[in-house]
């Protein structure tokens, strides 16, 4: 039987024997189901079945027509009566029993499994025809895992925080989670004090491990930042430049009575958009900070 982590469910297509003791309708359905099932040509006339079978079963039931009867009181000298345990529906069940009686499906791993919740997946992926599910059987595997809660704050003339989970396992690997949150169903089924937690040495190790990975994050996404935050900057210089081009343009025409004093403002404008450009660069210098929160 396949395995799997998290949980593997088994399912059972019975025997065709055991299915089919519901009488004549049901054997019906099954007949015909088979017989489309292997490409041959059904002909439905009230109470006989008329099958044109395809050349593998016509080789496999030595004819190349059959007509099948499902009730004794519909059989005629023509038709052959189909019943559990019939020569056809025997048959038949030989046939089969060369292609498998039994399906198994493995679920994809998951925290937890419950009845409604397996009912619902079977619903939505199966299609049971002239069977049933018959047994499940679940192997369970407990692995231990840390998840570390990061908030990364980028700071420049915008402020952005990102908030970042990631889940280191006892084999070594990291993975971010993609909601960036521990699921909520997720901290429902992790006990407060599980069996088997890690030490404080190991919980250390996989948080130096864990750190580096966070860093790395914030640093690609930092890199992406700063082209935006660049654009910004260099609009708001040029606004600053136009602005003080705009002042010492509406000073006074120089004369020999004004020109020390007309000197001394525009010295004072320079200065003063100096100052304002170095604020402006600071002010769009990016600061990341990193903070554990859980």
């Amino acid at each position: 039987m396949p395995k799997d982590e998290g949980g593997t469910n088994a399912l059972e297509a019975s025997h065709p024997k055991a299915l089919l003791s519901g009488g004549g309708t049901m054997i019906r359905a099954f007949v015909c189901d088979f017989f489309r099932y292997k490409g041959a040509e059904i002909i439905e006339e009230e109470d006989i079945l008329t099958v044109r079978l395809p050349p593998e079963l016509a080789d496999y039931f030595e004819r190349k027509e059959l007509r099948l009867s499902f009730r004794a009181e519909a059989a005629d000298e023509e038709s052959e009566l189909v019943t559990r345990g019939s020569h056809l529906f025997d048959k038949i069940v030989r046939y089969l029993e060369n292609e498998g009686e039994r399906l198994y499906f493995r679920y994809l791993p998951r925290l937890s499994f419950d009845k409604r919740a397996r009912d619902a997946y079977i619903a939505e992926h199966f299609t049971f025809v002239n069977c049933r599910p018959h047994s499940f059987k679940v192997r369970r595997i407990q692995r231990r895992e840390v998840i570390f809660n990061f908030k990364v704050r980028y700071l420049s003339d915008e402020k952005e925080e990102q908030l970042v989970s990631l889940r280191a396992t006892e084999d070594g690997s990291i993975e971010r989670l993609p909601s960036g949150l521990l699921p909520a169903e997720a901290i429902e089924f992790f006990p407060k004090k599980p069996p088997g937690a890690f030490t404080n040495r190991e919980i250390r190790k996989h948080f130096s491990r864990c750190v580096e990975r966070i860093s790395q994050i914030a640093r690609q996404e930092a890199t992406e930042l700063e082209t935006a935050i660049l654009e910004r900057l260099e609009a708001n210089v040029e606004r600053l430049q136009r602005y003080y081009h705009q002042l010492i343009d509406e000073l006074p025409p120089v004369t020999e009575a004004n020109a020390p004093r007309r000197r001394k403002e525009i010295t004072r404008l320079e200065e003063e958009f100096r100052l304002k450009l170095r604020e402006e660069i600071d002010n769009h210098r990016l600061q990341v900070e990193i903070r554990l929160v859980s």
